[in-house]
């Protein structure tokens, strides 16, 4: 959820996010049934034949791929620093996903993905979403591994389980976390009043009202923004 929480907007990429899983169910379908290459061949190029038959045809995969590459003065745009903890959950997770290597294939479809899906975000944080969606199988899989290999490690010290005072103290770190999130989102939440809020630092919510009271229409003249913004 940590992961996840920069996708809690209702704007449009709420639905790459949805259909993105969706994406992810269906393929692991596909490959637990086993349709062969050939299906999964045709699939991809009548994708990327509906991707194309749109009103800008290729222009808009070219508009694609330069605004990725545009850096903004926006803070979810922002690359995700990586040698300091403001974003120490996203650095942990790529750790854990690391940890599932030895039991799967660095060609795997998925993990490869997995590995695009980090790259996108930590250059911008908005993407952060899609590496949570896409890592969720390996991240299991690694907490299995750092489990086992708790076990082991027990195993050989003659000591097959954690004592009875160390697993209240492990599960009342547990409760201790969930209790702080928890209290923390609750806050948020009865602040707003469960309401969808903006900061009017970061939006021009004051303007807007000024806007709306006065009943003004018309043309509006804002700060020229650099074409690069607008390009394709």
């Amino acid at each position: 959820m940590a992961l996840l929480s920069p996708g809690f907007h209702i704007r449009p990429q709420i639905f790459t996010y949805f259909l993105f899983t969706v994406f992810l169910y269906v393929f692991h379908r596909c490959k637990e049934k086993g349709p062969g290459a050939r299906v999964l061949w045709i699939s991809g190029a009548l994708c990327l034949l509906a991707l194309v038959v749109n009103p800008y045809g290729l222009e808009l995969l070219r508009f694609l791929w330069r605004d990725l590459r545009i850096d903004r003065p926006i803070t979810e745009w922002d690359p995700v620093p990586r040698w300091n903890l403001s974003f120490l959950e996203i650095q942990i997770a790529f750790l854990v996903v690391l940890s599932s290597i030895r039991k799967i294939s660095w060609i795997k479809w998925d993990f490869v993905l997995t590995l695009f899906t980090v790259f996108l975000a930590f250059r911008h944080q908005r993407r952060t979403p899609l590496f949570a969606l896409a890592a969720a199988p390996f991240l299991a899989q690694g907490l299995e591994t750092i489990i086992r290999a708790v076990g082991t490690v027990l195993a050989k010290g003659k000591q097959t389980k954690l004592s009875l005072p160390a697993q209240g103290v492990f599960v009342a770190g547990i409760l201790v976390v969930a209790t702080v999130q928890l209290v923390w989102l609750g806050r948020i939440h009865w602040t707003n009043r469960f309401q969808l809020t903006v900061s009017p630092s970061e939006y021009p919510l004051q303007a807007a009202d000024f806007l709306k009271r006065n009943r003004i229409i018309g043309n509006i003249v804002v700060p020229q923004v650099p074409s690069i913004y607008f390009s394709g």
